[in-house]
């Protein structure tokens, strides 16, 4: 049996298309019993995914797609390679200014109520800038008050 555990709707900009509702109606026309909504860096279809999915009688998984920057062995932060940014490894944040720091995709799948509050609350910090995330915090519960309730799953550069 096979379940998408990755799917980005219309608000997960240039990333895709449809919205809650085309994805869940996918999901019964295939059979699936369940499927994940993972947004990048936002949980904004969250609720009129969990209705359309208990509607259909899809188990719906809510998630979230963090862009979290990477850190080397010694904790600093790592130094942006080629595939991160232009030519001389630089990338350049919100303001014009330089970064020397690599972001991967960090997939966070809520397991139950205390997952998905957690996902909210980690998904807020990094609008407002509040907590810088590292790989470190969210994949080994660093982070102990928003560790519970989550399953993530690191990708690593090609």
């Amino acid at each position: 049996m096979f379940v998408h555990l990755q799917c980005h709707s219309h608000y997960s900009f240039l990333r895709g298309v449809n919205p809650p509702e085309e994805i869940i109606a996918a999901a019964v026309e295939q059979k699936m019993p369940a499927v994940a909504l993972t947004d990048t860096n936002g949980m904004y279809a969250a609720v009129p995914f969990y209705q359309a999915a208990r509607k259909a009688g899809v188990k719906p998984i809510l998630g979230v797609v963090l862009d979290v920057e990477r850190r080397v062995a010694s904790g600093e932060w790592l130094v942006a390679s080629k595939e991160c940014g232009n030519s001389k490894g630089e990338n350049r944040n919100s303001k014009g200014e330089t970064r020397k720091a690599c972001s991967m995709p960090l997939v966070l799948l809520a397991m139950d109520a205390a997952g998905y509050s957690n996902l909210c609350q980690l998904t807020t910090l990094r609008h407002l800038g509040a907590l810088r995330l590292g790989q470190e915090n969210v994949c080994r519960g660093r982070q102990p008050a928003r560790h519970a309730g989550r399953i993530g799953n690191a990708q690593r550069p090609a």
